[in-house]
């Protein structure tokens, strides 16, 4: 997995146990960077390179706000040399700008330190992704 998406992100890989026989199941890819320094006008492509690095969540800065993905602002990337995830950026701040409005604390989508992709919603995208011929 590259280590920078976009303009200032860097990714990592949230791994728990399976629950039955303790093998690792990737959850959450956990994107991380500066959040003044985010461009929500465009497209976020992040790139799905396996092995994963694996995030250490005892190691995480908890004051970083952090958002769960959701999956209506995914994209689809056709890219015959790599598996590509888009995120459309101006829809995500819509979507932030609307939990701001309900939330008992204010903030702003620029505050945004941690972006967290649900793997499963990352496995729906490349199965939908046309295959090349």
């Amino acid at each position: 997995m590259r280590e920078n998406w976009g303009e200032n992100w860097r990714g990592t890989v949230l791994y728990e146990p399976d629950g039955e026989e303790g093998r690792l199941i990737p959850i959450w890819l956990i994107l991380e960077g500066e959040p003044e320094e985010h461009d929500w006008q465009g497209m976020l492509t992040v790139p799905i390179d396996a092995p994963f690095q694996k995030a250490e969540a005892d190691e995480w800065d908890y004051d970083v706000p952090a958002l769960a993905v959701p999956d209506h602002v995914y994209v689809l990337q056709a890219n015959d040399s790599a598996r590509l995830v888009g995120i459309h950026m101006p829809a995500l701040r819509t979507y932030v700008e609307g939990i701001v409005s309900i939330a008992g604390y204010p903030f702003k989508p620029e505050d945004v330190g941690r972006l967290m992709l649900r793997i499963s919603d990352i496995e729906e995208m490349l199965q939908l992704m046309p295959r090349s011929r």
